[in-house]
């Protein structure tokens, strides 16, 4: 029996058929094609397209979640933020991380909700930059991040009378402040010191009963309203006054006070000229934001 040699293989027509078999199913497999350039050019128009609408998908998404934080985290100071669960989501992770607790220490000071104390301004809500006056506030709440141990403050602000639109016939009492509806969140660090706001008939009767000498006093009987630029007498002083998580401890505290040594106390009235820029129009910062 013979053995075929290698150049008779090669010109065998089974061979030849396999080969040019071979050849042609190389020439038309999708995975061996050569890409054209208008493949490519279909295939980056595309992968661009999808980053487009991945760009606009999130632009809509993250305005909503910020309002919705916002909107949730005023009143509680809650600041968390969701990761990738949605809204629903992104405030559970808030509550998780903030909790109300009513006190907290700074610089060898306790300071309960619904303690007033002069604070650090950066907004000037109270209206007093530039000026020698102390900005004054309410606590209203204090909440605490679980992980860091930061501490933030719902602050509700005064504001002084010589910084309102008023009659020029209208007297104040001495250390007089109005309250407002302004309200902000401020970190613990902005707080100066403890203060006390009392209603006139109080301060005639004497003082709260922790005062030290040297802490200031300020007298409160009406409220400075934005919307209409005018001041309102505030009828029943202990109603919407003090937070409703506020220690009731605490309150009696501030509320019940210490008769004045020399006896009951004439308290007197004067005029307040009022200090507004010309370019305030008559209304406080507050009131132009």
């Amino acid at each position: 029996m013979s053995v075929a040699s290698a150049s008779e293989l090669a010109e065998s027509p089974v061979v030849e058929s396999q080969q040019q078999s071979g050849i042609n199913s190389t020439l038309t497999s999708p995975a061996q094609t050569t890409p054209t350039a208008n493949s490519d050019a279909s295939e980056y128009n595309a992968q661009d397209n999808d980053k487009d609408s991945d760009d606009r998908h999130t632009d809509t998404e993250r305005p909503h979640k910020r309002q919705k934080t916002d909107i949730e985290s005023d009143p509680s100071i809650g600041t968390g933020t969701g990761t990738g669960g949605g809204i629903a989501s992104g405030l559970e992770a808030m509550h998780a991380q903030w909790e109300q607790t009513g006190s907290a220490e700074h610089n060898g000071q306790i300071y309960y909700i619904g303690d007033h104390a002069i604070l650090e301004d950066i907004d000037n809500s109270s209206g007093t930059e530039g000026t020698e006056l102390s900005p004054v506030g309410q606590i209203l709440d204090i909440q605490r991040e679980a992980h860091s141990g930061s501490v933030n403050l719902t602050v509700s602000w005064y504001v002084y009378p010589q910084k309102t639109s008023h009659p020029p016939y209208m007297e104040f009492y001495k250390n007089a402040v109005l309250r407002t509806f302004r309200q902000t969140v401020v970190p613990l660090e902005r707080v100066r010191e403890l203060c006390y706001v009392v209603q006139p008939a109080d301060a005639m009767v004497g003082r709260p009963g922790e005062w030290m000498e040297g802490k200031m006093i300020f007298v409160c009987e009406s409220r400075y309203v934005d919307k209409g630029d005018f001041i309102q007498k505030i009828k029943h002083w202990n109603r919407g006054i003090w937070p409703e998580a506020m220690d009731q401890k605490r309150r009696e505290m501030l509320t019940t006070m210490v008769p004045w040594p020399d006896g009951p106390r004439e308290l007197e009235k004067s005029l307040v000229p009022v200090e507004i820029t010309n370019d305030s129009a008559g209304n406080t910062p507050q009131t132009r934001r």
